[in-house]
């Protein structure tokens, strides 16, 4: 296989969201460790000063994780509905726009706008789909495989607005579950979409 067909375009898109989930999953494991220890030592530190210090610690550390994979996210999505040239511009045009976001209304604001905007073209690609509507680009054939990878995207990034942005608010948990139907479910159908419904039983089953 070519070099150049192997690291193609949406090649990369896959290693780097690899690479950025990794180093999420990686801070999220120090966090935990941290969180724990901070209780050995003292249990009722989550009253006090180093709590909010820990927060802010974490806010610091998973931030630019958050808005690396936003900017992945927003260079796969869009781009079955936008020419990719155009897309790298919108993506360039959102990194200035976050960042100017950052230093005005600071990181909660600016990732808050960017995942409402990923939301939003996310759910207007899955519309498209769902009803077999406009110019949309696949790397797989299938209709319920496409559906199903629609569903997926949208899940992860109502999940990252969840968890990010929503830990506190009332509707948190429904929000949460509504972000794991839509994963679980494009998954099930990116996997098992091509196969045929009765077969679907025996691999739920396992």
């Amino acid at each position: 296989m070519r070099m150049g067909k192997t690291f193609g375009y949406d090649y990369t898109l896959i290693i780097a969201t690899v690479a950025i989930l990794l180093a999420i999953g990686i801070i999220s494991l120090y966090g935990i460790g941290y969180y724990h220890n901070a209780g050995e030592e003292n249990p009722s530190w989550t009253q006090g000063p180093k709590h909010t210090e820990y927060l802010e610690m974490m806010n610091k550390y998973t931030s630019p994780t958050v808005v690396a994979l936003l900017i992945v996210l927003g260079l796969c999505i869009p781009k079955r509905v936008v020419p990719r040239d155009v897309l790298k511009r919108i993506s360039w045009a959102l990194v200035g726009v976050t960042a100017m976001l950052y230093f005005i209304r600071g990181i909660t604001w600016a990732l808050g706008v960017m995942l409402m905007l990923a939301i939003a073209v996310q759910t207007a690609s899955l519309v498209l789909t769902l009803l077999k509507r406009g110019r949309l680009v696949y790397e797989k054939e299938g209709y319920l495989v496409q559906l199903g990878s629609a569903m997926l995207h949208l899940g992860v990034i109502i999940l990252i607005f969840d968890v990010a942005l929503l830990r506190g608010h009332a509707q948190h948990i429904s929000i949460f579950w509504v972000a794991m139907i839509l994963v679980t479910l494009g998954m099930f159908l990116s996997f098992y979409g091509r196969t045929d419904p009765r077969k679907w039983l025996p691999a739920i089953k396992s």
